[in-house]
């Protein structure tokens, strides 16, 4: 009876390790791909269900919350290995992922628990190594089996979200392990009735949660859509006064060109030439610097792009752009911002890191191919930076409130039309490339 009930256990145990490892898989980037992510999983698996099931036989517990935090901790330095994570989120998703998985057991025990003592029956009969339990942790691990492929998919869907709440969730942790604290009374054979009551309260209270949790999110959505229209309020009144400055260069370039003329007759007249050149090339700086404008036949774009060029040039960053016309392009002024915005934020960020001495640079190419719209941007970076790699974009600002959230938001957007982020490194020179579907129509240039 105890063999059957400890094979039962070790299935039960790799079946919530697997779960917990889906959950895993849904919020984080895989390191390995193909087979070697399946074998690493499978070690996982293997080795941790080995330790927690020894455990068991040795100390004949059925259940013990040194080895539930033993098995997160290794569960989190295992999946170090296997995916893009910092090993205290890690940690405290196992510890999420377990002690969910505890309380759901916890309460269908107390239920099964509840109609056993009502029938009449041995109400420990789940409580013992025998053959009951043994079905009972069989059955119950082959109803997680679609629930750990539902999570992993509604995860990886709403992961950008789930990230931005993680420490609302890591508050509510502590509360959680408290309540399976608790609900482990029915170890104790504590009475089904009032553990049930105690259920209710703790369902009712989760449910209250949630809906706060929500009411929670769209208020904070709120906030964001309306700081959206406040940037992009900015950006309309900055545009405006970027082409006031230009018509009024202008009006005083044309009103001065009659007195240019005279002076450049009277330099031809000395027969100057180098001095004619030179003046030539004093007029034509002033006109290019007055028409320093994006034009893209794209409002939002042409906002962005020229709010951003002028935080560039305040920075004494030169700034060179090309851009093909971006009429038809269907991504919201949210993406837009997200995608672009960020990508010349960080670019411009990378910038200003630069020592003195280093040439800075911001060259932008945004093209259109057929369906396509690619963004190129070339930037300078310190040595430093150069010298940790390419995946330095994903991992400046670590310490501050917002990181991540940038390269979050354009991957998201990526994503969302099926797109691609390239990077390169050549010396000091940082190059991203980032190619999207985001046009209706196919178009050639």
């Amino acid at each position: 009876m105890k063999g059957f009930y400890y094979i039962c256990d070790f299935l039960n145990t790799a079946v919530q390790i697997w779960f917990v490892l889906q959950l895993a898989d849904g919020l984080f980037e895989a390191k390995v791909t193909g087979k070697r992510l399946y074998i690493g999983q499978a070690a996982v698996i293997g080795a941790v269900a080995l330790v927690k099931c020894g455990n068991d036989i040795l100390c004949e517990v059925l259940f013990s919350n040194n080895m539930l935090l033993l098995m997160a901790f290794l569960m989190a330095v295992c999946s170090k290995m296997l995916y893009e994570n910092r090993w205290f989120y890690g940690f405290c998703l196992n510890i999420w992922g377990f002690t969910i998985l505890t309380l759901v057991d916890f309460f269908l025990q107390t239920f099964i628990y509840q109609m056993l003592e009502e029938q009449g029956m041995p109400k420990d009969m789940l409580l013992s190594f025998g053959i009951e339990r043994g079905c009972y942790l069989l059955i119950f691990a082959l109803l997680l089996l679609p629930t750990g492929v539902k999570a992993n998919s509604w995860l990886a869907k709403w992961r950008e979200t789930i990230f931005q709440y993680r420490r609302q969730g890591l508050i509510l942790l502590l509360p959680m392990v408290l309540f399976m604290i608790y609900f482990q009374n029915i170890y104790l054979l504590f009475d089904s009735g009032l553990l049930l009551s105690h259920w209710k309260l703790f369902i009712q209270g989760s449910i209250l949660l949630c809906v706060l949790f929500g009411i929670y999110i769209i208020k904070r959505r709120t906030d964001e859509e309306a700081k959206m229209q406040q940037l992009k309020i900015e950006m309309l009144e900055s545009n405006y006064l970027v082409l006031r400055q230009v018509y009024d260069e202008k009006e005083r370039l044309l009103h001065d060109m009659k007195n240019h003329m005279y002076i450049f007759r009277d330099i031809l007249e000395r027969d100057a030439t180098v001095e004619a050149l030179e003046y030539v090339g004093e007029i034509i700086g002033e006109l290019r610097e007055s028409g320093n404008l994006i034009w893209t036949k794209h409002k939002m774009m042409n906002l962005i792009l020229n709010r951003k060029f002028q935080e560039a040039r305040k920075a004494d960053i030169p700034v060179h752009c090309e851009c093909d016309d971006m009429s038809g392009l269907k991504l919201t002024t949210m993406e837009l911002c997200a995608l672009i915005a960020n990508l010349l934020d960080n670019a411009i960020e990378a910038n200003e890191r630069c020592p003195k001495g280093v040439e800075r640079r911001l060259d932008v190419e945004c093209r259109r191919r057929e369906n396509m719209l690619i963004v190129t941007i070339e930037n300078s970076i310190t040595e430093k930076a150069a010298a940790r790699g390419v995946r330095i974009l994903e991992r400046t600002e670590k310490d501050k409130r917002e990181h991540g959230y940038g390269m979050r938001s354009i991957r998201k957007v990526v994503n969302a039309y099926g797109g691609d982020i390239d990077t390169s490194m050549k010396g000091e020179i940082f190059r991203i490339r980032v190619s999207l579907a985001a046009f209706e129509d196919t178009f050639e240039v």
